[in-house]
């Protein structure tokens, strides 16, 4: 019965959500407003429900599966609260991170594949950060202040789970995994893209929707990773 109602239940709500993202696109230009509050509200709890979908019925579940769902979770609670209090939500969004880098390292060790054959992942990520902290030294837009400094941290923060995802795209070739990797680092690049809007190039209102674009599919493709097919 699940088999046969399941893949109908996560068709549906991809569809849904594919209306709500592309509306959330559109609604980017709108600015601050109600009409895009609220797109954002439906489109992060339609992820969630795909989750849901994933990890309750469409396949059997294991033990550690209930982390991505935490992570996932704290994320959608963090898109909310973003939307009136910045430094709370990016507190939600980092317990999130938290988790999917435990969850990432649970997939990898449930595979066989131990720290040993993937440490080189820390000098991807260094290469990631040390890049990224020049390119912004180098522009005239950049500023050393209290608030770009934390953006920075945080970036630093986020970017391990998204180098994670790396890892496993090359080292698991599992459809789900794989997808849980690529949705990983896109998530992390839409954080990186969403600090040079507000910090360095803010008048480009083009990153403001490249932001949106590849965070939405990342954590959609995170949340259809728990389809595990």
């Amino acid at each position: 019965m699940y088999n046969e109602i399941m893949p109908v239940a996560i068709i549906v709500m991809l569809c849904i959500y594919a209306v709500l993202f592309v509306g959330y696109l559109y609604t980017t230009s709108l600015g601050e407003s109600k009409i895009r509050g609220w797109n954002k509200i439906l489109l992060a709890f339609s992820y969630l429900v795909i989750a849901f979908i994933g990890f309750g019925l469409y396949r059997e579940t294991m033990s550690w599966d209930i982390i991505l769902m935490f992570a996932l979770l704290f994320t959608f609670v963090g898109d909310v609260v973003l939307l009136f209090a910045l430094e709370i939500g990016a507190a939600f969004f980092s317990v999130g991170n938290i988790l999917l880098v435990i969850y990432e390292i649970c997939v990898l060790e449930t595979y066989g594949i131990h720290f040993d054959s993937y440490w080189w992942f820390l000098l991807v990520w260094a290469g990631l950060n040390i890049g990224y902290a020049l390119l912004e030294h180098f522009t005239d837009r950049f500023d050393f202040g209290k608030k770009r400094l934390k953006a920075l941290a945080y970036l630093s923060f986020v970017s391990i789970h998204g180098c994670l995802g790396i890892t496993m795209y090359f080292l698991i070739d599992v459809n789900w995994a794989i997808m849980l990797g690529m949705g990983s680092f896109l998530f992390m690049l839409s954080d990186y893209v969403l600090a040079s809007y507000l910090f360095s190039v803010h008048k480009y209102s083009a990153l403001q929707k490249l932001n949106t674009f590849l965070y939405f599919v990342g954590i959609c493709l995170i949340a259809l990773s728990t389809v595990k097919f």
